[in-house]
């Protein structure tokens, strides 16, 4: 239970202005890419949402990295992030 806690726990502190562009950017081109997936097709779809979780968790854990944050959330977030890569690669 204790694992659970790491991904559902609130986070103490506000993402700072950069990483707030960055991700909102991200989500941006993932509804564009959303929006071009239904003339490609779902494969395309499903590819893309891999592609966008695999950067978001990516970005998480290098912001987590330097405001120096908890090792075991840094470690999981760049444990998701190559999983989502490896969905989206494979």
């Amino acid at each position: 239970m204790k694992i659970l806690n790491l991904f559902f726990e609130k986070q103490k502190r506000e993402s700072s202005k950069p990483f707030k562009i960055i991700n909102t950017l991200i989500t941006v081109s993932f509804i564009i890419a959303a929006l071009l997936a239904f003339k490609f097709g779902l494969r395309f779809f499903v590819k893309s949402g891999f592609l966008l979780g695999g950067i978001m968790f990516l970005v998480n854990g290098i912001e987590g990295y330097l405001i120096k944050d908890q090792r075991k959330k840094i470690a999981a977030d760049l444990c998701l992030s190559a999983l989502f890569f490896l969905n989206y690669f494979f």
